[in-house]
């Protein structure tokens, strides 16, 4: 199933919880600019899905980049983006009721779980420390 990019541009402006990044050196001579990270995540219908996305504002409130990972719920496909330049992939963690926890990186993962199963799903500006990443996002299978 193709996705538009549109709609996972869309999900990155949609944004919870701020979480406070490091400030930046501006390239403009020298300033210190602080940017922040906003995460969020939810599951919705139609179809039914759960994401969370990590999107990086700018001091002026632009946003600069991001990280998103969405479970679709009929056909257990899970897709990571990464529009972040941070010279690592994007990193969704998956965990799923009877089958522990799985590290999966950008790009799309047919997967195969049973129906009905507990689920929780988050996203990670890279597997690294340091990283920036959602809360854990609950759904079923």
């Amino acid at each position: 199933m193709k996705r538009a990019l549109g709609t996972v541009t869309a999900a990155l402006l949609i944004v919870g919880a701020v979480v406070e990044g490091p400030a930046q050196a501006s390239p403009a001579g020298g300033q210190v600019v602080a940017s922040s990270w906003k995460c969020s995540g939810n599951t919705v219908g139609e179809p039914m899905r759960t994401y969370a996305v990590c999107t990086k504002f700018a001091s002026d409130g632009k946003p600069i980049g991001g990280v998103s990972a969405t479970f679709y719920h009929s056909g257990e496909v899970l897709e990571v983006y990464d529009n972040f330049n941070n010279d690592h992939h994007t990193a969704a963690y998956l965990s799923v009721s009877g089958n522990g926890t799985a590290r999966y990186f950008t790009g799309k993962h047919d997967l195969s779980f049973p129906e009905g199963l507990s689920m929780s799903l988050k996203v990670c500006t890279s597997m690294y420390d340091g990283a920036v990443c959602s809360g854990w996002i609950a759904g079923t299978t």
